[in-house]
């Protein structure tokens, strides 16, 4: 797992890396009132296969959480602002 800062708040996500992979990423989103742990069983297979992410989107899990909740157009542009961080 790890906190990786965006403009506004931090958020973290659950990683899983495979050593030997020529596979593309995978990024696993969660719905609208869920985190990353919707992914863990999801997350440990793909794991053995690819390099796999489980960001949870700001005010969801263990990430910060705003005053007010986010808009799904504002939590695009974070998980954007997110991959690009990574």
């Amino acid at each position: 797992s790890s906190q990786v800062g965006t403009r506004r708040l931090r958020a973290h996500a659950r990683i899983g890396d495979s050593a030997r992979t020529v596979l593309p990423p995978v990024v696993l989103v969660h719905g609208w009132g869920i985190g990353s742990t919707y992914w863990v069983p999801l997350a440990a297979r793909l794991a053995r296969h690819a390099h796999t992410y489980a960001p949870d989107l700001p005010g969801h899990g263990a990430s910060d959480h705003d005053d007010r909740p986010l808009s799904p157009l504002e939590l695009a542009f974070a998980l954007a602002e997110w991959i690009d961080a990574r």
